[in-house]
This record gives structure tokens, sequence and C-alpha cells, in this order.
């Protein structure tokens, strides 16, 4: 909760603020230095500032930005923390209905620029390089977006290519609903495709025999149980 004084001259319970959004058309400076009020009138400040960045963007792109720097300072847990920030930078854009599902994590991009990632934080609390921070947050967020539509593009292709392997190699067995359980389950095993397609067990075994004697499945035996993996489809998911 913040503070009233955070609010100087109001005593509403109403925040004391509106966000304003930036001008492109006029160049502005960086963000002044934090003021040297308590902890939580910081991003009271810096929201009430923000209008001075000179990004092409939205409010809710700054305010993500900003609220993962500000969850990375606090480091409520003893580990964890910057996978949980990352949680919460896709849970922000499902609030605000900037992406329907859960699926851009910026781990990767973060990961491969560390050194950049942790030098941006600790400039944000030492000069209050706020612009720079927020830039490399928009800049992961699109590379990783855009890194995520290319992945999804190939998921599409790579059913519509093993539908068509199946209707042509395993006519017998061939259902888009058996097709779609491969793809729900890149590793998948006889009781899942029994489970999901409605099928008795032999059944469900004939039909992944099948499917590995055409290339679409690749057995491994871990243990006495059969395991049997969409390889093409768990290489996508690696990217």
């Amino acid at each position: 909760m913040i503070r009233p004084e955070c609010f100087p001259g109001t005593a509403s319970s109403e925040p004391a603020f509106h966000l304003r959004l930036p001008d492109p058309a006029f160049p502005a400076p960086l963000l002044p230095a934090l003021p040297s009020s308590p902890y939580p009138c910081y991003l009271v400040f810096v929201i009430n500032n923000l209008s001075i960045i000179n990004l092409r963007t939205n409010q809710n792109a700054n305010i993500r930005a900003i609220q993962h720097y500000q969850f990375e300072s606090i480091h409520p847990f003893y580990d964890g923390n910057g996978r949980t920030g990352r949680i919460l930078n896709v849970l922000y854009l499902i609030l605000h209905h900037q992406l329907e599902l859960p699926i851009i994590f910026l781990s990767g991009y973060i990961i491969a620029h560390k050194g950049t990632y942790y030098r941006l934080l600790q400039e944000v609390r030492t000069k209050g390089s706020w612009e720079e921070w927020i830039l490399f947050m928009l800049q992961a967020t699109e590379t990783t977006a855009r890194q995520t539509i290319e992945q999804i593009k190939a998921i599409h292709q790579l059913f519509d290519e093993i539908q068509t392997k199946v209707k042509q190699d395993a006519s017998k067995i061939y259902s888009k609903d058996l097709i779609e359980q491969l793809f729900i389950h890149p590793y998948t095993k006889i009781e899942y495709i029994a489970s999901g397609l409605g099928m008795e067990r032999k059944a469900a075994s004939r039909y992944l025999k099948t499917l590995q004697e055409i290339g679409v499945l690749t057995l491994k035996q871990i243990g006495k149980e059969n395991i049997y993996i969409n390889e093409s489809l768990y290489k996508l998911l690696k990217m």
C-alpha cells in the first residue's frame, strides 16, 4: 500500500496523478533521478514523470518494465525471484488484454543478455537510467514475440505435414483427433491415446506402433514403459 505522503496536497483517497503518454513528436530529456523519499513513493514518482520518456509505445508496456524492476528490487523470495518476475510480466499482458494465452516468456532473451540485464537493473538504482532499462525490456518483449510467432507458424506447418503423412501412409488409423493428441502430448503413451480418443488400450497400442513405423513417432523405452516421442514437435518447442 502506498502511503498518503506520496500524494502531497491531497486528502482524497484517489491517487493524485494521471499517467501521461509521451509525445513522439517532441524529444524529451531522460527521467530525472529518483527523489530521496521513502521507497513506496518511488513508483508514484516514476509514473508521474513517465511522460518525459521519449518512447513510441503504450502505457502498459512502460508500466510493465517499471513493475519488473520494482519486483526484482524488492526481491521478496529467497529463490526464484527472476522466474516469478518474468511470469508476472506475462500475467500483466493477459490482465490488460494484450495477450490471450501465456505463451510469451522472456527468460530466453534475458538469459542470453544476462550481463546487460543486470547492468541496467543496477543503473536504474544508481543512476536513475530508466530509459535504457525500459527500452531493453521492450526489445526483449518484441524479440520474444516475433520468435514466438515464428515458432507457432512452424508448429502449424508441422501439424499439416504430419496430418498429410498419416492420411497417405496410414489412412486406416487417421483422424484429426489423433493428430491433435500427438501435439497435446509431445511425449505420449498408450494411456494418453486411449483416454484422449476414448478407445481400448489394444487399439491405442496399435495406433502408436503404426505411427512409429511410418516415422511420425520415435519409440523410447524407459524402464518397462514405452514412450512415443513426437521429435519434430519437441525440437520446435526447444527453439
